[in-house]
């Protein structure tokens, strides 16, 4: 039998999201930079750099926050819990035009990138309403805890109003959970003639001065059966590994292409127009398809015209 009181309210944990705005998650990286550049930091390190005790779970949650918006990599390999600042949060922090449309540009994909972020996006076409309704929402389909929903709403809504997003932006396929994979090199020495004083500097690895390159990720390349492959970075948490699928599973729609052909089904009775979506594989040598409606065809008797 339970010793657990008869009123007891269970504690629901909400899916996977950023805890803070995506403002505050800049500033945070901006504190990062200002201490330890690119050098690899410990959680540790980061609850000094932002004046929490050690062993905070408020470093946990907010590192958590940057990786969600692609702010803070993961360091593949050695002590486990050691990071460092991405590409994309270099490039925003170089970048002092608070308006110019590059920076605007990878300030708008890091408020999309958290899977929730993007799901409501999606959801309402940019045209969010209001709070009451994607409460409902967010509680009673997607299993957010009650009590935390109203933080995570007036986040989410401070982060759009961040990043200047407006109803036609949309991720471009080539912005889409594009991997943080490009190689960083440490940036080049204060003061010298390409960095001002305090300022990040991001260096192409083929005009670096001569300091050694950080290694890049181990990349694991995954054969598909249509032929084609998907690398994946080795090494990942359990926690990013599972924040990796459900992102996965929310762009599926963009991901997965729509397979339709027309044909002609010729069989024993007549001519008949179909529209083909999809392989039901073989049997006894013989190919099928399934048509629009759920009927099995074989390939013998389909004549494709488009």
């Amino acid at each position: 039998m339970s010793n657990e009181p008869a009123n007891a309210v269970k504690r629901m944990r909400s899916p996977s999201h950023p805890s803070i705005n995506l403002a505050e998650a800049i500033n945070l990286a901006k504190m990062l930079w200002d201490k330890d550049r690119m050098h690899p930091m410990s959680l540790g390190s980061m609850s000094t750099h932002w004046g929490f005790t050690p062993g905070s779970s408020s470093v946990l949650t907010k590192s958590a926050s940057l990786k969600h918006f692609g702010l803070l990599n993961e360091i593949r390999g050695g002590s486990p819990g050691r990071t460092q600042l991405s590409d994309s949060a270099l490039k925003i922090l170089a970048n002092e035009d608070l308006n110019s449309p590059e920076r605007l540009g990878l300030v708008k994909k890091a408020a999309l990138l958290p899977a929730v972020h993007t799901e409501l996006w999606d959801k309402y076409a940019g045209q969010l309403p209001s709070d009451v309704t994607m409460k409902t929402y967010l509680v009673g389909e997607r299993g957010f805890n009650p009590a935390t929903v109203n933080k995570f709403l007036n986040d989410f809504r401070e982060t759009i109003s961040f990043a200047k997003l407006s109803p036609g932006d949309i991720l471009s396929s080539s912005d889409e959970l594009e991997p943080e994979s490009k190689t960083v090199s440490p940036p080049a020495p204060l003061g010298s003639a390409t960095q001002k004083a305090g300022s990040p500097a991001v260096v192409d690895s083929k005009t670096s001065t001569g300091v050694p390159m950080m290694p890049e990720q181990t990349m694991l390349t995954l054969p598909l059966d249509d032929g084609k492959s998907v690398s994946v970075p080795i090494g990942m948490s359990e926690d990013t590994f599972n924040l990796f699928l459900e992102t996965l599973q929310l762009w599926k729609k963009r991901i997965v292409a729509k397979w339709e052909r027309k044909a002609i089904w010729k069989n024993s009775d007549t001519d008949k127009p179909v529209l083909i979506i999809g392989e039901l594989g073989e049997q006894n040598g013989e190919k099928y398809y399934k048509s629009s409606d759920g009927t099995g065809i074989p390939g013998s008797e389909l004549t494709f015209t488009s």
